[in-house]
């Protein structure tokens, strides 16, 4: 699947500075400790700014591990068989990203060394989530987890797709979710994304969507803004059976020129069925709308609403050329060109000829 960044190039992370060792596979970290320990740790993380939301701690403290847990933090100097001089890092519990399409351990690698230690994919959600857990489990290099993908699981209740849905089925049960042929298949199906799911395909949807709430998803991710074919009436029922579940919902918005509109639909949405709701990456869906976007969101909160949102900290975003987001019209949409794009296997700033050629190769 081709990359293409969006508006500006992609300078780079955030350099982090928390300490990738082994204190980021840990789970939180105890009250401080002004004692001294009985024998030498195992590991001591010495002399660094020790910050633990939790608890509000901010402070240079030394911290003492045993195997795999935090035996002590200390104001004072501790022992160890190895000690890390950490005086100008940062140290704190590993950080969770909730927005993690990479759930490979190529991918982990890069996010553990960036303090990652749960990644998880919840803007669009995983098929099939009981075996692609399985799949993960015992080979992940960190902690992962999915929604269920509403933007699959629609397409399987059209019935006019029964026989491609059937295939893919067939597919994964037999030869498991990297099965050759996958792509193929969703291929057939793509024209569903401008498709509405009819009401009477509307309560298999549901079913298939609790049915994986039940194997495992941490919510229904509903990324609508790469399906436009999904009416209002299909994502309210979303947000009822999230409700009737107590299921978050994790979605991009739809795109649209009025940028505040999509915004206020899902927010409509929480607030009529009391769904919890969690708006990805408000920046770049708001754009030059944000401050309006985040004081809407605010008085939702201030009004006891379950609404979260969050931003990235990069001037850049990245999505397939080929999906619908770059459909005619796209650049009175976002307000760019051609030369605002960049293919990411050469780096390429694209001209109206190459975007053809790669959004028709995909």
């Amino acid at each position: 699947m081709g990359i293409v960044h969006r508006y500006r190039t992609l300078r780079g992370l955030v350099n982090a500075v928390v300490l990738t060792a082994a204190i980021v596979v840990l789970a939180g970290l105890p009250a401080t400790s002004l004692g001294q320990e009985a024998e030498p740790y195992d590991l001591v993380l010495a002399g660094g700014r020790v910050i633990d939301p939790e608890t509000g701690l901010d402070a240079i403290r030394h911290v003492g591990i045993r195997g795999d847990r935090i035996a002590e933090i200390s104001t004072t100097p501790l022992s160890g068989r190895e000690v890390v001089e950490v005086s100008e890092l940062v140290v704190s519990p590993g950080f969770i990203d909730p927005h993690s399409h990479g759930q490979t351990n190529e991918a982990n690698e890069y996010q553990a060394h960036d303090g990652v230690t749960t990644a998880l994919e919840l803007e669009s959600g995983r098929m099939f989530v009981r075996r692609w857990l399985a799949a993960r489990a015992g080979d992940a290099m960190i902690n992962f987890g999915a929604s269920a993908a509403h933007g699959t699981v629609r397409r399987f209740a059209m019935e006019h797709y029964g026989e491609q849905t059937a295939a893919i089925t067939r597919l994964i049960e037999t030869e498991g979710l990297e099965s050759e042929g996958l792509d193929d298949l969703f291929t057939e199906t793509a024209n569903a994304r401008y498709e509405p799911v009819e009401p009477h395909e509307t309560p298999a949807m549901l079913m298939e969507l609790s049915k994986e709430l039940d194997a495992g998803a941490l919510g229904i991710g509903v990324p609508v803004g790469y399906y436009p074919g999904a009416t209002r009436d299909e994502i309210f029922r979303i947000f009822e059976l999230a409700a009737a579940r107590d299921a978050p919902i994790y979605t991009h918005i739809r795109d649209a020129r009025d940028r505040i509109a999509p915004v206020q639909e899902m927010l409509a949405n929480a607030a009529i069925t009391g769904a919890p709701l969690h708006i990805v990456h408000l920046n770049s869906m708001a754009l030059g709308d944000i401050g309006v976007a985040l004081d809407m969101i605010a008085a939702a909160q201030a009004r006891g609403l379950d609404v979260t949102t969050e931003v990235y900290p990069y001037t850049a975003a990245s999505t397939s050329l080929e999906s619908t987001l770059f459909d005619p019209g796209w650049r009175e949409l976002m307000g760019i060109s051609y030369g605002d794009l960049q293919w990411e296997e050469t780096g390429e700033r694209l001209t109206e000829e190459t975007f053809a050629t790669y959004r028709e190769e995909g």
